[in-house]
């Protein structure tokens, strides 16, 4: 996803609205979150073969066919997704239990069931959702800083998120020696501001996105679900919830 400078004017929540069952390029904005389904998929089937193969027909048939309708748990696309795979690696499961059976070390459908209603495979499946949302909001930060010259948005905040115990100093350094210039502490503590409001701002951005019909509520209901929202409590705005917007970059 590229982040170009209108991207991070402030937006209201019903301009990124993501009807996901009416997306031109659904398998697309499936493959967002690949990692994840892939892992839950393995965590049912427990077969990296079989699970990859429940991948690439699901895809397949959410190219030809789109998203179906379901009841959506609260509007989440993560709800909704986590429900379509597991009916198809179910349904794979299904298929082909008769050799699973004959087979030694094959998995019962009933077993791939009680394993998909475990909790630590909602766990898992929670986690790696995370991670996704995390990476696409750190991949877009990373996009911003190419894109805007004399940016370093993306280099001071990690550069943080690897040497916690740091000073300004230090890092102002290690900054410095990455972008080929120096780098004064205080223009350093000014960048990482700067980078803690836009990523906050990219994480609200991923969270609404995976929400049918958001509001500022579900947003936050969301982002505490996931452990998000520590990185974005700081920068809302104390109108956030009446007006409906995002907080200003």
């Amino acid at each position: 996803m590229s982040v170009r400078s209108d991207a991070i004017k402030a937006q209201r929540l019903d301009e990124i609205t993501t009807r996901w069952e009416t997306l031109s390029e659904p398998a697309t904005f499936v493959m967002r979150y690949a990692t994840a389904v892939r892992r839950y998929v393995s965590a049912i089937v427990r077969d990296e073969e079989a699970a990859e193969e429940v991948l690439q027909d699901f895809l397949i048939q959410v190219m030809s066919s789109g998203f179906k309708t379901l009841d959506r748990e609260r509007g989440r696309f993560r709800d909704y997704l986590k429900t379509l795979i597991r009916n198809a690696a179910l349904g794979r499961l299904r298929r082909t239990q008769a050799e699973a059976r004959q087979t030694r070390g094959g998995r019962s459908l009933e077993a791939a069931r009680r394993a998909s209603a475990e909790t630590e495979v909602d766990l898992e499946w929670r986690d790696q959702w995370r991670r996704s949302i995390m990476e696409r909001a750190w991949n877009a930060l990373e996009e911003h800083q190419r894109q805007a010259s004399g940016n370093l948005s993306f280099t001071v905040l990690w550069l943080v998120s690897q040497y916690p115990s740091e000073d300004s100093r230090a890092l102002a350094r290690r900054a410095g020696a990455l972008a080929g210039t120096a780098v004064e502490p205080d223009a350093f503590r000014k960048q990482l501001s700067r980078a803690r409001r836009l990523f906050a701002k990219l994480l609200l951005r991923e969270v609404a996105e995976t929400l049918r019909d958001p509001t500022p509520q579900m947003v936050e209901d969301e982002l505490a679900e996931l452990g998000l929202m520590k990185y974005v409590q700081d920068f809302l705005p104390r109108d956030w919830r009446s007006n409906g917007g995002l907080p200003r970059a």
